[in-house]
């Protein structure tokens, strides 16, 4: 049925655009009515004729009110995450702030180097120098005398036993 429907509103628009009309409409009589017709959901629709051939006929008059199609619902606009920083630029940033604090902490400057060193914990967690800066807390810890500096000093020893800065470590935070 909708195609029947689509070939009538074919012939009513070349019907109405042609200059003479085209011969199925010769053999139309113009007093006749049109009768409805329904679609393929059932809505009743009237396929009206045009009056006198060359002049455009409606193509569809509904008897029902217009369908609405409801609009699409955007979705929001994301904005692109900025490219993440190269393994180089990471490299270098997480090496400068290591400097950084263990430079802090060769001057005696314990409380910023732990601060410096904290501040590299929190951006590079398992960071290539993870085990430097743990060993350089450590050290800090116990040269400060913090309360349970001698039990983290041994800790990472026992977890990191074959580290370059396991003696190091040992040696800071001897009883």
């Amino acid at each position: 049925m909708p195609l029947v429907t689509l070939l009538i509103v074919g012939a009513l628009v070349t019907w109405g655009l042609a200059d003479s009309p085209a011969i199925v409409a010769d053999a139309i009589d113009a007093e006749v009515e049109p009768k409805p017709a329904t679609l393929y959901n059932s809505v009743p629709i009237t396929i009206p004729f045009a009056p006198e051939p060359g002049l455009p006929a409606p193509l569809l008059a509904l008897d029902t009110p217009p369908i609405t199609i409801p609009e699409a619902k955007t979705r929001p606009r994301l904005t692109p995450k900025p490219p993440p920083a190269s393994d180089e630029d990471n490299f270098a940033d997480e090496l400068g702030l290591l400097a950084e604090g263990q430079a802090a902490i060769q001057r005696g400057e314990l409380a910023q180097g732990l601060a410096l060193l904290r501040s590299h914990k929190q951006r590079f967690p398992r960071g290539q120098f993870a085990q430097e800066r743990d060993a350089l807390i450590a050290i800090a810890r116990c040269e400060r005398g913090q309360a349970g500096a001698q039990a983290a000093g041994e800790k990472f020893v026992q977890t990191h036993p074959g580290s370059i800065h396991a003696e190091r470590v040992r040696a800071a935070c001897k009883p």
